[in-house]
């Protein structure tokens, strides 16, 4: 279907992660065209993640965002 795509940016997905010492983690990406990101602090007993993201629910020609924002804590034993 790449000949009937009109933006090429819709097949781009790209990502990266910045780890600080396995306590810190932050994340950042982009999905057909609309950034994610993430962070998450993670210590031996417990687990914080918050992340957003964004995915496409439009057409082609009337492009619309539909962004999604996630949280989670857990303990570890």
């Amino acid at each position: 279907t790449l000949s009937t795509e009109t933006s090429l940016m819709r097949r781009v997905h790209v990502g990266g992660e910045i780890n600080i010492g396995d306590l810190l983690f932050i994340r950042a990406g982009l999905n057909q065209s609309y950034y994610t990101a993430g962070l998450e602090f993670a210590s031996e007993r417990m687990q914080f993640q918050v992340t957003s993201y964004g995915e496409e629910i439009g057409t082609a020609t009337q492009p619309k965002e539909d962004r999604r924002y996630l949280g989670k804590f857990s303990f570890r034993f």
